[in-house]
């Protein structure tokens, strides 16, 4: 695994009122989410990044308003709705 740090103006966390372990979860999930949503990384990935089970990954990405489901078409979205 590799560490990546990211420089956070002292301001910044006293006007948010959290806690570096609070921002540094926050900011990990939003990656994750981020490179989901732009079909970087897998759903997996996604969990694993945001340290999450995936049902949890799934749920937060229910919150921000993104699909799990991924459709090339709209003749590959009516197949699958047939076939559900």
């Amino acid at each position: 695994m590799r560490t990546l740090s990211i420089q956070i103006p002292e301001e910044i966390l006293l006007s948010i009122n959290e806690s570096e372990q609070e921002l540094e979860a926050y900011t990990k999930i939003l990656l994750a989410i981020s490179l989901y949503q732009k079909h970087h990384i897998s759903l997996g990935y996604g969990a694993m990044l945001a340290g999450m089970s995936e049902e949890d990954f799934i749920y937060e990405l229910g919150r921000e308003g993104i699909s799990i489901f991924h459709f090339d078409s709209e003749e590959d979205f009516a197949r699958e709705l047939v076939n559900a």
